[in-house]
């Protein structure tokens, strides 16, 4: 499923995979060096997840079983040449 969004609203219990798409502003080519996702709940980390990279995307699975019912924030960092970028999306567990 895909779909383009900045706020994930999920239910207790679910596990889905989200695929981040990183497009370049300029059409320029370009790789994603490494990826990381933290999901955090005001400063602090209530999941690290390790994503996989496939060309422009960035893939992981947020398993909402390990998360309690809140809002939080999902940092994805990701490196591409010299430049360190982060996308923030909105999280929310019901």
């Amino acid at each position: 499923m895909q779909c383009s969004v900045d706020k994930l609203k999920f239910y207790k219990g679910e596990i889905r995979k989200v695929t981040l798409e990183v497009k370049s502003c300029l059409d320029e080519e370009f790789s994603i060096l490494r990826a990381n996702v933290e999901i955090k709940q005001y400063a602090t980390v209530a999941l690290e997840i390790t994503p996989s990279i496939n060309e422009h995307d960035i893939i992981f699975t947020i398993d909402t079983t390990k998360l309690e019912k809140a809002k939080y924030k999902v940092y994805c960092e990701y490196v591409i040449a010299d430049e360190t970028l982060i996308d923030v999306l909105d999280l929310e567990v019901r």
